[in-house]
């Protein structure tokens, strides 16, 4: 019978020897699952943006013109919103619903704040001169379910063309692409900055950016990074999307394609990509579309490495004399799963387990006239390497005898 438990004096360390690599230095390859959307017609389908619970996008099916747009005997665009219909399937949205804003000519290519009140897009001059049906950005504000009467951005003017809008998640850049005297090539991206005065004069962002090509389709991202397409920066084939990122001087670097099957040997264009940056749209006319252009959205998946089997060994031995403590019962729990795993110890006191990585654990140590030990450990973080050896190992107490 026991007298007075005494107290476990030191600290009982519990230290391991793994028999595997590092699986901190594995990783796993992120993969676009793209999917052509739900709402793609026999018409032209592209340029999604972002809208509350789905997306506005630019279509010809339906559109409100009387005529057909010449160039492609085709209805003229206008601006729908289907709604999403499936957060985990961003290619399933509900039926197109025509917003009031359109007109007989195009409506296209939008951008909005991050209320979703005010919203920029791009719209035909109602008369040409010329004969040429230049472009321009309208900025139109929430009102109820509809809109209001749109407003022209300032520097509009009816000698070239602005379009394209798309702002930054505070609502205070707007970039567009203009052929307004001065660009580098058929088509630049341009941006204003607005302060309490208004928005500034637009700005070419240069040759970092734009080149004797055309450059289309800007969209910030909420973590600053620019996509756009372009013909140019050595493209696959037509149009390709292509990401940058702001430096601390306000100039762009790192200009890079984005990989297949977002990009592919057809027009790529139009991207757009959430605040988490793993779901998205672009569009294309890629092989196997249903229209013209199409919108596809795609899914950025990280699959979980593999659940690596590590072994985890130490011995236990009494705490005063030293000595292995033989036939110890030793179990070990899983503490998410709750699974259990019992060895006893061996004539040198040892034992050992197979463990998984990113896992936490318990394990206790019971032998008849000794303590019980509990302990706890983790394989989360861990950077396990073959020759790794305990340094340490496991004391056990005994109860005093009487």
């Amino acid at each position: 019978m026991s007298k007075n438990l005494l107290a476990i004096c030191g600290a009982i360390a519990l230290l391991f020897s793994f028999a595997a690599t590092a699986w901190a230095q594995n990783s796993a390859t992120s993969t676009y699952q793209v999917k052509n959307v739900s709402i793609n017609s026999n018409y032209a389908d592209f340029a999604p943006m972002f809208y509350r619970s789905g997306i506005i996008f630019a279509s010809e099916l339906n559109g409100s013109g009387k005529d057909n747009w010449p160039e492609r005997n085709a209805p003229h665009l206008d601006l729908f919103y289907a709604r999403l219909q499936n957060p985990d399937d961003p290619a399933f949205l509900g039926a197109p619903e025509k917003l009031n804003i359109n007109t007989s000519l195009h409506e296209g290519v939008a951008g909005s704040t991050s209320d979703f009140e005010t919203m920029y897009y791009t719209a035909n001059y109602p008369n040409s001169t010329d004969g040429v049906n230049r472009l321009r950005i309208l900025m139109a504000t929430a009102n109820g379910t509809n809109w209001g009467k749109p407003a022209d951005f300032p520097y509009n003017n009816p000698k070239y063309s602005l379009g394209h809008p798309a702002l930054s998640s505070d609502g205070n850049t707007l970039y567009f692409v203009s052929d307004m005297p001065g660009s580098m090539g058929s088509t630049d991206v341009y941006v204003s900055h607005r302060s309490s005065t208004g928005w500034s004069r637009p700005e070419n962002l240069g040759a970092a950016i734009n080149t004797a090509g055309t450059e289309m389709f800007p969209f910030v991202a909420t973590d600053g990074t620019l996509y756009f397409a372009s013909t140019g920066h050595g493209s696959m084939g037509g149009l390709d999307i292509f990401s940058a990122r702001p430096t601390s001087s306000g100039a762009w670097s790192g200009v890079k394609a984005l990989p297949t099957p977002i990009n592919s040997a057809s027009d790529d264009f139009g991207f757009i990509v959430n605040a988490d940056n793993n779901q998205g749209y672009f569009s294309s006319n890629r092989t196997g579309g249903k229209g013209n252009d199409d919108i596809y959205s795609f899914t950025l998946t990280t699959p979980k490495p593999a659940l690596i089997s590590c072994i985890v060994a130490g011995k236990i031995y009494e705490r005063d004399s030293g000595a292995p403590v033989v036939n110890a019962l030793v179990k070990l729990i899983e503490t998410r799963t709750g699974s259990t795993e019992v060895a006893t110890t061996d004539s040198r006191g040892a034992y050992s387990f197979a463990v998984n990585s990113d896992s936490d654990y318990t394990i206790y140590v019971t032998k008849r006239n000794y303590f019980t030990e509990v302990r706890s450990f983790t394989t989360k973080g861990q950077r396990l390497q073959v020759a790794y050896r305990p340094k340490y190992t496991y004391g056990h107490s005994r109860i005093p005898n009487t």
